[in-house]
């Protein structure tokens, strides 16, 4: 056979039939790349949308413990030092407690 002439056939049948076996494995691994990448940004948008809320979790908890005033002194006291009436317990009534199956009932 004269070599000059190029490829037979066959030979570029065979070759065409490796090619596309090889390409098959080559597919795949590209699939599943391209799914890995997708599942990753989404977690990442994910991800910066956590730490935005993290961020923004030290402002809203000092909105909450700001009184409703616009000035502090506007509510007088303070939570931190309670007047002295609000922090001794004041019992005028005594209560009658049973002991029962149930457990201990106080009227």
């Amino acid at each position: 056979m004269n070599r000059e002439a190029g490829f037979s056939l066959t030979e570029m049948m065979v070759a065409l039939f490796v090619l596309s076996l090889a390409s098959i494995p080559l597919a795949e691994i590209t699939g599943t790349m391209i799914a890995d990448w997708d599942r990753s940004e989404r977690r990442n948008v994910e991800l910066s949308d956590l730490v935005q809320i993290a961020e923004r979790i030290p402002d809203l908890e000092r909105q909450l413990i700001q009184p409703v005033g616009e000035n502090p002194s506007d509510l007088g006291e303070t939570f931190d030092n309670p007047p002295e009436v609000f922090a001794r317990a004041k019992i005028t009534l005594h209560a009658d407690c049973e002991f029962d199956l149930v457990g201990r009932r106080c009227r």
